[in-house]
Order: C-alpha cells, then structure tokens, then sequence
C-alpha cells in the first residue's frame, strides 16, 4: 500500500509492504518535490535522466550543517542526530522490534518537529537558493563510490537528482 502526501511545498511517500509474518512490515519514507511522479523512481529533467524521491538522512545532514566529505563519512556510521536521539529515546526503544511501522511514522514525525519548515522548503523548487545549495550538496556526497548502484543499474547515478 502506498500514500503519497501532496503539500504546496513538497510530496512524501510511505509504501507499507510485506507483512506475511509478525514485525516483517517495511514502510520506507521518500520525499520528493512536486514534479515527483506517482509510480516512477527517475523521470527526464532539464534532457538528463534523474531521481526524484529521495531519503531524507541526506537531506537532514545538509540541515545539519555537514559538508559533503562529513556527511559521506558520517554514511553507514550514524544517523543523523535527531534520528539517532529518537532511536536512543525509550519509546523509539519500544518501538524498534515490535511495531516497525508506527516506529517509522513516530521517527518521521520527531524529523518534522525538529527541522519544521525548513525541510520541506529543500525540497520546494520556489526556493531556487535553497534548492541550488541543497543540489550542490548532494553533488559533493553522492558523486561518492560508496553511493553508486552498481554496474548495469537501469538507474542514473544517485547524485542525478531533481
């Protein structure tokens, strides 16, 4: 199941799938800006092949202040912080095994407490300064080889995004 929330800065995407057996269900979060596509993962921007839904934890360590070469250092390592504090918290805790799902959502919605408005401005092409610094950004860390799909992925490569 999916459900894509449109709001007049940006899309977000939760997909709840799996669920045969207890505590299998995923529910992956992406966001997008308004030009995203329902059921696509790259679409043609500006002539070039291009991802448009994103995982936030990059966009977060832009919030946060990182520059390219911290944040790809920071990759596999930590999450960003507010993420980690959730996950340290006693209901993230709680959360973790048992409800995977409402774990996620109750993530999510510690991120959009903490960064408000300026998250969803990243992703709001109105705010062309905004947008460009966020793009140079994930220019600096996704160009990374420990972010690229491997050969012969039908995807462009991640610091491709739009």
């Amino acid at each position: 199941m999916e459900v894509i929330y449109d709001s007049e800065w940006c899309r977000v995407q939760f997909s709840l799938s799996g669920g045969d057996m207890p505590g299998t269900y995923e529910l992956p979060v992406r966001y997008g800006r308004l030009h995203a596509p329902d059921n696509e993962a790259v679409l043609i921007w500006n002539g070039e092949k291009c991802l448009c839904w994103h995982n936030v934890n990059d966009a977060l360590r832009f919030l946060d202040g990182l520059s390219p070469q911290e944040a790809v250092d920071q990759l596999h390592k930590q999450p960003p912080p507010v993420v980690e504090q959730f996950r340290q918290s006693e209901l993230g805790k709680k959360l973790h095994y048992a409800h995977l799902p409402e774990w996620i959502i109750r993530e999510e919605a510690a991120i959009w407490e903490f960064y408000g408005q300026r998250l969803f401005d990243l992703f709001d092409l109105r705010q062309t300064g905004i947008v460009g610094g966020v793009h140079s950004f994930y220019q600096g860390v996704l160009q990374d080889s420990r972010y690229q799909a491997g050969p012969g992925s039908p995807y462009p490569p991640r610091y491709k995004v739009c």
